[in-house]
């Protein structure tokens, strides 16, 4: 399997899998998750303002898969 392609699976897994009466729900995933979590802290930031609201969203998806990058290298 490439790199790629495996990274993508990684970022495709669900983040908070559960099981309840026999059914399976995966959620979110973890590129969701790690994207949502990117966005709270920029959001956070003193000089958001300045970013218009597609440039904050795609930030939060670089950073996202920049974690999982990192998190497979290790």
């Amino acid at each position: 399997m490439e790199e790629n392609e495996e990274l993508k699976e990684i970022a495709e897994s669900p983040a908070f899998p559960i099981s309840f009466n026999g059914e399976s729900f995966s959620g979110m995933t973890l590129r969701e998750y790690f994207a949502g979590q990117a966005m709270t802290a920029l959001l956070n930031r003193d000089d958001i303002g300045s970013y218009r609201h597609e440039d904050v969203a795609v930030m939060s998806v670089r950073q996202a898969d920049e974690l999982i990058k990192a998190l497979h290298k290790k």
